[in-house]
């Protein structure tokens, strides 16, 4: 993570010196004062985390939709723990949570009835996994944050609000920001196929931002402390899933 962040301030350190060269003192005056740069930091120095993450996947025919609520921490010995609950339509369960801590993976999962649900431990999984999307979002949000700051940004309403979006390439893969006066509000990204042809593609609409606060108190919870009426699974759960886990791999 350390060495991230000196190759992202490297990076915006390069890109402020070139973007006095090349853009007008309005649009270089924004910038420095705006999310493009106040954004990253506020990432990267957090120690308690929090947004919501709407995610809608297409691939030829395919459309998923996934709702996610997702959190990070760092406690006292630098360790950090990641968790996000999501849901999708015509899920078997009403919701579902991923806790990386402890050196493992707890998925969770939450029936329709009161207070019941089953869970599944993956032991000796790290904070890195494919599957933590909420570590490689906000990893890959650095990186593309700082090689948006060398763009132009087109001026947008989004929502009724007015937004700035950045189209940068990252590898073959098509990636555009939209960034609002403080944080990061949408990310779209078109990955190429075999052919070479923008056939599969993800759009994130990002909301709720907390940056210092106090998260749910259960945010964090272990499958331990859901009491008995949660029970182990054999199996890990929905399938599906595997279209998140996918993008940091297709984006790295």
């Amino acid at each position: 993570m350390k060495r991230t962040i000196k190759i992202i301030a490297l990076i915006m350190a390069v890109a402020t010196l070139m973007t006095l060269a090349l853009a007008g003192c309005d649009e270089f005056s924004r910038k420095i004062n705006g999310a493009e740069l106040s954004y990253p930091t506020k990432i990267t120095n957090s120690k308690k985390l929090s947004f919501k993450m709407d995610i809608t996947y297409k691939k030829g025919e395919e459309k998923t939709d996934v709702n996610m609520t997702c959190y990070r921490q760092t406690l006292a010995d630098g360790t950090q723990e990641y968790a996000y609950v999501y849901s999708t339509a015509n899920a078997l369960f009403e919701s579902y949570k991923n806790v990386y801590a402890d050196g493992d993976l707890y998925e969770i999962a939450k029936t329709r009835a009161v207070n019941a649900g089953t869970y599944y431990v993956k032991e000796g999984v790290s904070v890195e996994d494919g599957g933590n999307i909420l570590y490689h979002v906000t990893q890959k949000i650095l990186l593309t944050s700082a090689a948006a700051f060398l763009s132009k940004a087109q001026e947008e309403t989004l929502k009724g609000e007015k937004v700035y979006r950045y189209s940068v390439m990252v590898g073959d893969n098509k990636v555009t920001l939209w960034y609002n006066s403080e944080v990061l509000v949408k990310i779209y990204v078109a990955f190429k196929d075999e052919a070479g042809e923008y056939t599969e593609n993800y759009t994130i609409h990002l909301s709720d931002y907390t940056f210092d606060e106090d998260l749910p108190a259960d945010a964090f919870k272990r499958p331990a402390d859901y009491g008995v009426t949660y029970v182990e699974s054999p199996l890990s759960f929905e399938s599906w899933m595997s279209i998140i886990s996918s993008f940091a791999t297709k984006l790295g």
